[in-house]
């Protein structure tokens, strides 16, 4: 018995000893896992960075400039077409402004030039024979401007007639032309007769004075400031000699004197007027 509690106690202290060499191993390898983990995070963490920097450098970043150069290059493509369209489209629309600008241009030489020959005669002829031809429709016509206007009406070359006029300064011959005028039909004729130059014309001279014929001058001016295309001017660079004008009517008309029946008329061009003004003001 007392042998065998010696094995006993033997193999009781082998066993402690054991379990404290388990408990000892384990305490490192625990330690060893902490340490490993710690190397790991900062190997990790390292190689991940460079790999998320190589991928960003070579892979992301030239897509996305690859990307970018295709989008502005369709947008200028877009934008040059739309361009050439647009500027196509202006050409088109004013070819007919220029025409009619070479049309007014060359009456107004024809003009001048049957005016020089009115007032200088025929010098290669001699005066005997230069006397013998003189008529009295010849004195009429050198006399009397509305002569050679009736011509330009009756063969509807209204843009004639009324550059004649204006070029006699006289508001009595202006006006003259426009009472041989349907002006109800004459302004709804399409395409309308008069350029804008001489619509232009026009209005400042009748908007002179107010003094005399004011109901017929008030109609007119109402009805060229409806035909007034803004787009031609500003489209031809025009603008800043269309505002003076504008202006210098506006004032006439806020002080001009009617009579009392006049007077709705006149707040309706001056209405008019204003709209007008300010549509040139927006462009």
């Amino acid at each position: 018995q007392a042998e065998v509690s010696s094995h006993t106690m033997v193999i009781s202290k082998m066993l402690d000893q054991m379990r404290a060499e388990r408990q000892t191993d384990l305490v490192s390898l625990d330690s060893v896992k902490e340490m490993i983990e710690s190397q790991m995070d900062g190997v990790c963490s390292k190689a991940l960075s460079s790999g998320v920097k190589t991928h960003m450098e070579n892979v992301i970043v030239p897509s996305f400039e690859r990307a970018c150069q295709e989008m502005f290059r369709q947008v200028n493509d877009t934008m040059q077409k739309g361009l050439k369209a647009h500027i196509s489209s202006v050409a088109a629309a004013a070819s007919p402004s220029h025409q009619s600008i070479d049309t007014l241009t060359e009456s107004v030489k024809r003009l001048e030039a049957s005016f020089r020959k009115m007032q200088a005669g025929q010098p290669s002829q001699p005066k005997e024979k230069q006397q013998a031809m003189t008529s009295v429709q010849d004195i009429e016509q050198k006399q009397d401007p509305t002569v050679k206007i009736a011509e330009d009406l009756r063969a509807k070359k209204f843009d004639d007639a009324f550059c004649k006029a204006l070029l006699t300064q006289n508001v009595e011959t202006v006006l003259w032309l426009c009472k041989q005028i349907e002006e109800e039909e004459f302004f709804y004729t399409e395409p309308f007769p008069l350029s804008q130059s001489v619509l232009l014309a026009l209005l400042e001279q009748l908007a002179r004075d107010f003094n005399q014929n004011k109901e017929i001058k008030l109609s007119w001016i109402q009805r060229i400031l409806i035909k007034l295309d803004i787009l031609y001017f500003k489209r031809e660079g025009l603008l800043p000699h269309l505002q003076p004008v504008l202006n210098q009517v506006q004032n006439n008309l806020n002080n001009a004197q009617v009579a009392s029946k006049q007077r709705s008329r006149l707040e309706v061009v001056k209405a008019v007027l204003s709209s007008v003004l300010y549509e040139v003001s927006n462009n």
